[in-house]
């Protein structure tokens, strides 16, 4: 396998990690990531802040960390 297949491999294997996350935090991370060019890093870590905010007050975050305390065999 050459060096730009195992790369091309490497990525997708990552690209379906994150399309098994959260669809409200990557996209608010995509969000950034595409702001980033044009504003400080300050603004980017800010916003990164307000973010996780958001993501850990969401019903969507709150349903992951009961599945994840609930799970078989978890005391």
């Amino acid at each position: 396998m050459s060096s730009t297949e195992a790369l091309l491999a490497d990525a997708q294997a990552w690209a379906s990690e994150l399309f098994k996350g959260s669809a409200m935090a990557l996209a608010l991370s995509k969000s950034i990531l595409n702001q980033s060019f044009e504003i400080s890093t300050n603004q980017v870590l800010a916003q990164g802040s307000q973010v996780q905010g958001i993501c850990y007050t969401s019903s969507e975050h709150r349903d992951a960390v009961w599945k994840f305390l609930n799970r078989p065999g978890h005391q």
